[in-house]
C-alpha cells in the first residue's frame, strides 16, 4: 500500500546522493515528498549527511490501535527509511463518571541507513503519561528495525 506521499522517478539513470540537508525549494513548486515528510526529524545534524533520501514512503496508519509504521525507499527501491510509532491507552476516571484515555505505554523507533549500509536506530521507549518525559537513545544495526 502506498502512502499519500509518493513521488515517481521518470526517465533518466539514477544516482544515489546523500540527503539535502539545507535550501529552500522554489516558490511556486510543489515540494517532493522527501522535503513534506518529516524523515530528517530526530537525526542529529552531524549524520544528515551520512543517510541516503527517500523519495518514496509507505504509510501504514492504524487509528484504533494508535500505531504508525513508515517505510522510505530511494531511488532504486531500497529502504532508507524505517519509523513506527505505537502508544498503549487505557480508559480513567478521576470520579469514576467521565472517562478519558491516559497514555500507559508506548514506543516511537526511527531508523536511517547510513553510506556504509548500517543503520543509525534512534528509539525513544514512553511510558505512563506521569512518569515524565522519555529520553531517546542512539544504536547502530546492521540490518532495518522490524
Amino acid at each position: 500500500m502506498r502512502g499519500e506521499h509518493e513521488m515517481r522517478r521518470e526517465g533518466g539513470a539514477a544516482r544515489r546522493e546523500p540527503a539535502p540537508v539545507e535550501g529552500a525549494w522554489p516558490v511556486g513548486t510543489v515540494q517532493p515528498p522527501w522535503l513534506a515528510h518529516p524523515w530528517l526529524e530526530g537525526l542529529p545534524v552531524a549524520w544528515r549527511d551520512q543517510v541516503w533520501a527517500p523519495i518514496d514512503f509507505e504509510i501504514h496508519c492504524d487509528t484504533e490501535l494508535m500505531a504508525r509504521r513508515v517505510i522510505g525507499r530511494d531511488v532504486d527501491g531500497c529502504p532508507c527509511y524505517y519509523a513506527h510509532e505505537w502508544t498503549l491507552r487505557e480508559p480513567f476516571s478521576d470520579d469514576d463518571e467521565e472517562f478519558y484515555l491516559v497514555a500507559l505505554a508506548g514506543e516511537a523507533l526511527t531508523a536511517w541507513r547510513l553510506r556504509d549500509e548500517r543503520w543509525l536506530v534512534r528509539r525513544e521507549v514512553r511510558g505512563a503519561e506521569c512518569s515524565g518525559p522519555s529520553r531517546p537513545f542512539f544504536v547502530f544495526s546492521e540490518s532495518m528495525p522490524r
